[in-house]
């Protein structure tokens, strides 16, 4: 297998209605550093369930878990994750594997970010960083101006089973690993799920922080007081050294322009409508370069943000009780018969029957 993580597929996955053009222009699923996922053998142990049929289940992906340096494919990763939560009946699974996150489960990564001088600005290296070691889903930054700073998490692999688990995960994984980083903890965390009739799992991977649960972000976020916070080991001569060498050493994990964009519009979507402008901005790329570079490919810079619209939209539906008309208005449509009609071409049926069929799919 190679080494480094391919392009990003943005393919719909079965069930997820009908496949974009994107999903023509790579078949290979995105590839993700493993990390804590080392962990996962010594929690199912903890929980009393033999790992080895489990890990059996992964074929020729077996020995990939075994190094947190090494690279297992995206939908690989969400499926074992969801067969952790089927074999110990335990929901809070991914919380309990994100709690158990520590800075050297990042590598090289947790070495420059300790090497920074404060918390807002190890997030805003991380972010920049991120696309460099993940495929499929992204990290995020939005200012809640005196509230402090969201730092979000979103997938963007289409139509992806488990997607909830897996970004409850990153929740605890990013508490986790701040903590140890300057010992701050979040005001705040929000999750795009219900409500669970027991919130004590979600408390002790969460911490002292106040739960949100039907957030439209999945989120933790720090005050502003937090984010001034010093990292007791900062250093920055180290920092450039590990920046320079991260440059240098992972110039070649940068992500492709699919990956780029989908990262930036499917957090942005939340906002309202994108603009090219504004997301080329976000990209560092002017307009017309970003949109000749999706023009080589066959689509424009609309059916990039249908994607992403559709990708949050079915993520909401799936996990979340929110309506129709709340979504509607989450994504920017002032009329509900404007959505759903957006939302049925894309997938094959309306939001509500799509909906059920996922619920019927999950509950088979």
């Amino acid at each position: 297998m190679d080494d480094r993580p391919n392009a990003s597929a943005l393919k719909r996955a079965p069930g997820g209605g009908p496949p974009s053009r994107l999903a023509q222009l790579d078949d290979r699923p995105p590839l993700q550093r493993v990390g804590v996922l080392v962990e996962i053998p010594r929690i199912l142990g903890e929980m009393n369930v033999d790992p080895e049929p489990l890990l059996a289940s992964l074929g020729a992906h077996r020995s990939s878990l075994a190094d947190m340096d090494g690279w297992l494919p995206f939908p690989v990763i969400s499926d074992l994750i969801l067969k952790c939560i089927a074999a110990t009946g335990r929901e809070d699974f991914p919380l309990v594997l994100g709690a158990s996150a520590r800075i050297r489960h990042w590598g090289i990564m947790g070495k420059l970010l300790s090497a920074a001088a404060n918390l807002r600005s190890a997030l805003v290296e991380f972010v920049a960083n991120h696309p460099r070691y993940a495929r499929g889903a992204g990290a995020y930054l939005v200012d809640c101006g005196e509230d402090g700073l969201l730092i979000g998490y979103r997938i963007h692999y289409p139509g992806l089973r488990g997607s909830a688990p897996f970004s409850l995960g990153a929740m605890a994984f990013a508490r986790s690993v701040v903590a140890e980083l300057c010992g701050v903890e979040p005001t705040r965390v929000l999750l795009s799920l219900p409500r669970p009739e027991d919130t004590a799992p979600y408390k002790r991977a969460i911490g002292r922080a106040k739960l949100v649960f039907e957030a439209e972000h999945f989120g933790v976020i720090y005050s502003r007081a937090a984010l001034a916070k010093a990292i007791p080991t900062a250093d920055p001569v180290s920092h450039a050294e590990i920046r320079k060498f991260v440059a240098e050493r992972w110039h070649f994990l940068q992500p492709d322009i699919l990956d780029r964009v989908m990262r930036v519009l499917v957090p942005s979507v939340l906002a309202g409508a994108p603009s090219l402008k504004g997301t080329a901005d976000l990209l560092v790329m002017h307009p017309r370069t970003l949109n000749r570079a999706l023009e080589k490919l066959g689509f424009s810079f609309r059916d990039a943000v249908n994607e992403a619209r559709f990708e949050m939209a079915s993520q909401l539906l799936r996990d979340t009780r929110v309506s129709v008309g709340s979504l509607a208005q989450i994504l920017g449509y002032s009329e509900v018969s404007a959505f759903t009609r957006f939302f049925t071409g894309m997938a094959g049926r309306s939001p509500s029957e799509w909906k059920q069929a996922e619920l019927a799919k999950a509950n088979v």
